[in-house]
């Protein structure tokens, strides 16, 4: 159920007892008064009809009109009207969500706690599965804390590299840590032999030498710029560095992930730095990336070998997820003012920032008067390192990116007070 300055329960709650006062013997045919639904049009005959049914006995029981709407999931129909009932803040009382939705929407649904609660004392507790999709927990694969195997709450994730090669990573989610994160080095340098400490720097790890085979040979323009430094060549993480320094950052949350856990790479991006408490460790089997033959090469490729044509044998990857304080100047806002896109105040050059949004309802005579507001949302950062044995050298492969928000971020109503 959506979140409104009145919502449908203290409404349904406030007219009963008043009911009750007034007429505690007459019930009328409709007192509990009314409720909009929202399914899924199902694809099975007949489905809709059962849904209806089952519906219209509960309403006559408890004397509720119901209005039901059957949405299809044609062209994503069913979410474009969640996302649209979410921003307008009105819609369906009660709306069935797909799996992941309400994860997505969780800040403008009403709570159900009572509702649950009556539920669970009734039946018992309920599939361990429901309970983490129905709570805003986050948005990755999760596999609760088993006894066999002996493991703790862990993430998974399963991605392809478009040139063969499949993953299955396995992590955990570090506990919470106030402020910014602290986010080590990473090597790009290749080795032979499967051995780390057999490094060979290539030509075009410096950013000055202007004959290497890397395009574009000259990257003069680029450092000029200050786009790309030689700090950000030898260690990619100097970008994620770059992001966050001048950044007011609340809270991160870190999780670890990689094809083989129990044995992180060399020369990071595992394991991050340690977070206050307990430090729960990923499965130390299962997992890992599996190949097409002609990237493995041979049937059981030797580490550092000459038969592999860019085998993928290991992923390891840093996420942290941080919460982020912005500092906007929002002019006033007469009434009927449409929506104003807004850029916060950058206390020092940022790469990276969301724009805002600032919009207020039509009041007859009410606006915003303008001032300063702090509003927090989420940026992503993540390290990622997929080793490549070809042509008997081990091949680093390291991504790295901050992610905020694309559209623009509203300000919250309570930040926009009508005077």
């Amino acid at each position: 159920m959506l979140k409104g300055r009145m919502t449908r329960r203290r409404f349904l709650a406030t007219t009963a007892a008043a009911t009750a006062i007034a007429m505690p013997y007459v019930r009328g045919a409709h007192a509990a008064g009314k409720l909009t639904m929202g399914f899924w049009d199902h694809w099975v005959p007949g489905a809709n009809n059962t849904t209806t049914a089952l519906v219209n006995e509960w309403a006559e029981k408890e004397k509720v009109e119901v209005s039901i709407d059957y949405i299809t999931s044609v062209g994503n129909k069913n979410l474009l009207t969640i996302a649209a009932e979410s921003q307008a803040k009105s819609g369906h009382d009660i709306f069935a969500f797909p799996t992941w939705e309400p994860q997505a929407h969780a800040k403008s649904l009403e709570p159900v706690d009572d509702v649950m609660a009556e539920l669970i004392k009734q039946n018992g507790p309920v599939n361990p599965t429901v309970d983490y999709l129905a709570h805003a927990n986050g948005h990755w694969l999760a596999v609760p804390a088993t006894t066999n195997p002996h493991e703790p709450f862990t993430v998974a994730r399963m991605a392809s590299i478009p040139h063969g090669t499949t993953i299955t990573a396995q992590g955990t989610a570090l506990p919470p840590v106030a402020g910014k994160p602290t986010i080590a080095a990473i090597d790009i340098t290749p080795f032979i032999g499967g051995n780390p400490g057999n490094k060979i720097t290539f030509q075009n790890q410096t950013a000055t030498n202007k004959t290497t085979r890397r395009l574009p040979q000259d990257l003069t323009a680029l450092m000029a710029s200050g786009k790309l430094t030689q700090a950000m060549i030898t260690d990619p993480n100097t970008v994620l560095r770059d992001q966050i320094a001048h950044q007011t950052i609340t809270q991160t949350i870190v999780i670890e992930t990689s094809t083989k856990p129990g044995t992180p790479l060399s020369g990071g991006p595992l394991p991050a730095i340690p977070s206050p408490g307990p430090h729960p460790q990923a499965p130390s089997f299962a997992g890992g990336a599996a190949n097409i033959a002609f990237l493995q090469g041979l049937p059981v490729p030797t580490p550092g070998g000459n038969g592999s044509n860019a085998n993928a044998f290991q992923m390891d990857a840093v996420f942290w997820i941080e919460t982020v304080v912005y500092d906007i100047d929002v002019p006033a806002l007469p009434p009927g003012t449409p929506p104003v896109i807004l850029q916060p105040r950058q206390r020092s050059n940022v790469p990276l920032v969301p724009s805002f949004v600032a919009a207020i309802p039509f009041v007859p005579n009410k606006g915003f008067k303008g001032g300063h507001v702090r509003v927090a949302t989420t940026q992503i950062q993540y390290s990622q390192k997929v080793m490549l044995d070809f042509a008997g050298l081990t091949w680093p492969h390291v991504s790295v990116a901050s992610l905020v928000p694309a559209a623009p971020v509203p300000i919250p109503d309570h930040l926009l007070p009508l005077t």
